[in-house]
């Protein structure tokens, strides 16, 4: 009872953080790719486990929280 069963794909994710605010989002290879490299270690991004860049077993999307406009 109470359980809610979601199937996150990256387009969904992309709509839920665009609708929360979020702009610059885009989608990065697990293990590789990060849009981001001055806030995430490269050894981080290492302890992935990515056998076929094609079928990632880790989904990643990123974005960024918008600035004020002030």
């Amino acid at each position: 009872g109470g359980e809610h069963l979601c199937l996150l794909t990256a387009s969904y994710l992309e709509e839920i953080a665009a609708a929360a605010g979020f702009v610059s989002i885009r989608r990065s290879l697990p293990a590789t790719d990060t849009g981001y490299p001055a806030l995430m270690d490269p050894a981080a991004l290492g302890t992935e486990e990515a056998d076929d860049p094609e079928c990632p077993h880790t989904l990643v999307v990123e974005a960024e929280k918008p600035r004020d406009a002030a």
